[in-house]
């Protein structure tokens, strides 16, 4: 759709309008249906992102049939940034103790694969922006100490929210 209005592409084939629209709602729905979860039992089910990761798988099978041959290099690009931003998340949870868990990195993962590498990057940032202020008001008010783990959750479908509304 931004590549229509750019005037890069004159248009889209119907069909993968239909995949973009059907892309983004299951982003939507898995940032919803994590956030719960994770804000009360502070875990993020992996049926959950399996079953979006099957979605997903789905939706680019689509894609190869309404683009044959040409839905390669996206996909794979898609995968790619997945993994890098996997790779990077893992580094960055190995050096930070008690930094993000195992079902954040998964839950990151899986989110990438539908919104690509830097629309991901840009979702956790806006999402940590308001974990840190949650942060910071739970150490001032001695509600929470620096040892405490917050579900990040809540706080990417936040990001989720504010990088829609950018």
């Amino acid at each position: 759709m931004i590549l229509e209005m750019s005037g890069v592409v004159t248009s889209l084939p119907p069909e993968l309008k239909v995949i973009g629209v059907l892309g983004e709602g299951i982003l939507s729905l898995l940032f919803v249906l994590a956030a719960w979860p994770d804000l009360r039992f502070r875990r993020i089910p992996n049926r959950l992102l399996l079953a979006a990761f099957v979605l997903r798988l789905l939706l680019w099978a689509e894609k190869m049939r309404v683009v044959p041959g040409g839905a390669y290099g996206s996909i794979l690009q898609e995968v790619g940034g997945g993994l890098l931003l996997a790779a990077l998340l893992l580094l960055i949870g190995k050096i930070c103790k008690n930094g993000l868990g195992m079902g954040d990195v998964k839950f990151l993962f899986t989110a990438a694969l539908f919104a690509g590498f830097w629309r991901t990057v840009s979702i956790l940032f806006l999402g940590l922006l308001p974990a840190a202020a949650w942060s910071l008001v739970c150490l001032g008010t001695g509600r929470f100490s620096r040892t405490n783990r917050y579900p990040l959750g809540p706080f990417f479908l936040a990001g989720y929210i504010l990088e829609r509304l950018i």
